[in-house]
């Protein structure tokens, strides 16, 4: 826990520089005091190879079914017991080349782009289901304490030389002061003059001012990459030019709304009988959709006014205009009759109004825009379906020419690389749980040869093997796990640590093979496996690499990263405050809180094992994860979302975040999700939405 001995006019105790940048307010002198008892702090010592104590049992309650209107809670719990860090960090090098290029700057303002009308969040008829949440709620933390790891040597001071530049100049001076002075009194962004993130600009922005006054501001702070959304007939991520990728699966004509899998359909997913779909197409403009398909079947649309007028028949090739407009309806249905079993309906395309084919034939503008905005890695786990996935042959995967991306696998591949080398963003991938070896050997191959060579792909086994609570293949993990008392290389004796060893036995393979394929050179240049940790205990990510470095050898030969997730706000987080009694400043003040006194200490602790074992830490997701499910404070809290203290929040964490973990990537979740209860996950409630005070604080934290 950081000191407490600098207050705000309001009396309330705010962290110290230590911790906390733009809170604090301090002097000059009062800095230079500081930063002078932090240069006595006693150095680390490297971890000691000890045997592990043992780890109680870790309880792990099965999953609740998943429905449109239930989803399931799990509640991250840490062994009881305090595991020792074991095993010595290996002596070779770290293999994973790093890249001279200084990082691409991304754009420092809210998208240029005109957004697009935005239709009124859609409410289900009263006998169809509500769509499913489009985020599983992340797993509260642990009562008990997480196991220790070495601290840093020193506090990690906060870089006031962010803070300052109004103008965005680069320097903090003359200028800077003018717009201070001129909004002083009033409400405003940073370019306003607010540099505390509190929404206002006041005496403390001047002491701000008055800290950094002639300081140079560094054209490049965070290194921010984003996840981008899951794809389905509601989400609000609208990436895609074509609408028939964001269709729910087929129903029967009669309920389109109701996904029948007994349907028969193509390899390709179309209908072999009559069928019908349903989409919200959130964030889609009103306007003439181009629609074409082949084969022997009749289309129709109805809902949001539809117009449908075919204008052309070559053979079985067809194209028609689909006129569209959401104050007239709220859902699109497509209607599939007459099949031709030998001459199916395939190859169906509904091209948006808004869709600029000189810049992209596949994704639409106002989401390239959003795209380009981040300087890290796009994260595409939820696109690639990795919960759940059930994939275990190459031949299981989406391919570009399957219809509907809301589907078991996620998007194609090929979108994503098209993507990656379109905004020129490197790329964030998770293998599933189940890909077989050929599979993996598949997938390399895949972005070996189609991903632009100066783009580094970051690969991930599954996803958060450790939450079984939320996610199946995190059960699977476990059970796999149990039977590895019949591993000669297993050390754990607890499910806990025995799963985190199965997870790392099931990473080694994924990254061996991918250096395989890439061969050791191109390994070395362009894949960056990364592990994926459980930020409350160093317990698992320990358990893993002990694995691997028995099995592989030295960890950061096949390990570039390992990553956890800082989140704020999770529900069970928050159950202390999250009453009748919860104010918007209260829950400000605790997400402020809980990132100094928990988060950062986290955070240190995996920087700690990371610097043990000679490899980097990222955050494969971050942000605040605020939630309803408990049915408390649901208006509170989504207001919050666009409160000017919100985009403090997110500087506060961006800015911990990345002092403490050595300037890892920040792997922000998620870019645009429409607001539930199980979670206000983007930056943005919709791709089309200009700007937000999570969004504006993001850029901030880039350019700055």
């Amino acid at each position: 826990m950081g000191q407490r001995s600098f207050r705000a006019p309001a009396g309330r105790a705010y962290a110290s520089w230590e911790t906390l940048e733009g809170r604090t307010f301090m002097s000059v002198a009062t800095e230079a005091a500081a930063l002078k008892v932090a240069a006595k702090a006693p150095a680390v010592k490297a971890p000691v190879a000890k045997a592990p104590a043992a780890a109680k049992t870790q309880a792990n309650p099965a999953p609740a079914q998943q429905t449109a209107t239930t989803k399931p809670t799990a509640f991250r719990t840490a062994p009881a017991s305090k595991p020792v860090q074991t095993g010595k960090p290996a002596a070779a090098e770290n293999v994973f080349r790093t890249k001279p290029t200084t990082p691409r700057k991304p754009v420092t303002s809210a998208p240029k782009t005109a957004p697009v009308a935005k239709p009124a969040p859609a409410k289900p008829a009263p006998a169809k289901p509500a769509p499913a949440p489009a985020k599983s709620p992340t797993p509260a933390k642990p009562a008990a304490p997480a196991p220790a790891s070495p601290a840093p040597s020193s506090p990690s001071r906060v870089n006031y030389r962010l803070m300052g530049d109004a103008d965005g100049d680069g320097v903090v001076g003359a200028a800077d002061l003018k717009i201070v002075h001129r909004n002083n009194g009033q409400t405003g962004i940073w370019s306003d003059g607010d540099f505390t993130g509190d929404g206002k600009i006041d005496f403390h922005d001047f002491q701000v001012l008055e800290l950094n006054f002639g300081k140079t501001v560094p054209s490049h702070y965070a290194n921010i990459g984003t996840n981008l959304d899951g794809v389905s007939d509601y989400a609000t991520i609208g990436a895609f030019t074509d609408l028939a990728r964001m269709f729910r699966q087929w129903g029967s004509v009669e309920k389109p709304y109701e996904p029948d899998a007994s349907i028969p359909r193509t390899a390709d997913n179309y209908p072999l009988a009559d069928a019908g779909a349903m989409t919200y197409a959130r964030t889609y403009p009103d306007g003439v959709y181009k629609v074409s398909w082949d084969g022997t079947a009749d289309v129709n649309f109805t809902g949001m006014g539809a117009e449908f007028t075919i204008t052309s028949q070559d053979g079985n090739h067809y194209t028609a205009d689909l006129v569209l407009d959401h104050k007239k309806g709220e859902i699109l249905n497509l209607y599939v009759t007459n099949v031709d079993p030998n001459d199916p309906l395939h190859n169906l395309r509904i091209i948006s109004p808004d869709a600029e084919p000189s810049i992209s034939p596949t994704f639409r503008p106002v989401f390239l825009d959003k795209v380009r905005a981040f300087n890290g890695p796009i994260r595409f786990m939820d696109w690639m379906q990795t919960n759940w996935n059930p994939a275990v042959e190459w031949s299981d995967r989406t391919r570009p020419s399957t219809f509907s991306n809301a589907n078991a696998t996620g998007v194609d591949y090929e979108s994503i690389i098209e993507l990656a080398n379109l905004t020129q963003k490197d790329v964030w991938i998770n293998v599933p749980y189940h890909a077989s070896d050929d599979y993996i050997r598949e997938m390399a191959r895949l972005f070996r040869d189609t991903l632009d060579p100066s783009l580094t792909v970051h690969v991930e086994f599954s996803n958060e093997l450790w939450n079984t609570g939320t996610f199946q293949q995190a059960i699977d993990n476990l059970i796999a796990g149990r039977a590895m008392a019949d591993d000669p290389l297993s050390n754990r004796t607890d499910d806990f640590g025995r799963a985190a060893e199965h997870a790392g036995k099931q990473f080694g393979r994924m990254a061996t093979l991918f250096r395989e394929e890439y061969g050791a050179d191109l390994f070395a240049d362009r894949v960056r496996p990364v592990f994926g940790g459980f930020i409350a205990t160093t317990y698992w990510t320990s358990s893993a690499m002990e694995y691997l470095a028995r099995a592989y050898g030295p960890v950061n030969q096949l390990v570039s990263a390992i990553s956890v997730a800082p989140y704020v706000g999770v529900q069970g987080d928050m159950d202390s405050i999250d009453d009748e009694n919860l104010t918007a400043q209260k829950l400000f003040d605790w997400m402020h809180d809980f990132i100094d006194d928990r988060l950062v200490p986290w955070i240190r602790d995996h920087k700690a094992l990371t610097n043990y074992y000679g490899v980097e830490l990222h955050a494969y997701e971050a942000g605040q994860s605020l939630q309803a499910i408990n049915g408390k404070n649901e208006e509170l809290k989504t207001a919050a979302q666009n409160d000017p203290r919100m985009g403090g929040v997110y500087k506060h964490l961006i800015r911990a975040w990345h002092d403490h973990s050595g300037g890892g990537i920040f792997g922000n979740f998620a870019l645009a999700t429409p607001y539930t209860v199980y979670g206000y996950w983007g930056a943005l409630e919709a791709i089309d939405q200009p700007t937000s005070a999570k969004w504006e604080a993001i850029l901030d934290q880039m350019a700055r």
